[in-house]
């Protein structure tokens, strides 16, 4: 049996994400955001450029979950 704060959280969680699709997606936005983040940060780092490197990173995330996505469904 749930407890009480657990079936708080659980009808948080329903509410802010209400299917697994649009879980998904999120997701895999938060991800590529914190790989064009990561990527801005070693551009800058290493002197290459950083706009430059954070969006071949996003770009490497987004081929990577693309094939991801074509492969496994």
């Amino acid at each position: 049996m749930l407890s009480p704060r657990d079936r708080t959280s659980e009808l948080l969680f329903g509410v802010l994400i209400a299917t697994s699709f649009v879980g998904a997606v999120l997701s895999r936005v938060i991800a590529l955001v914190m790989l064009f983040i990561g990527g801005l940060a070693f551009g800058r780092h290493s002197g290459y450029g950083g706009w430059k490197a954070g969006f071949g990173i996003a770009a490497l995330g987004t081929v990577l979950v693309v094939a991801i996505n074509a492969l496994a469904g």
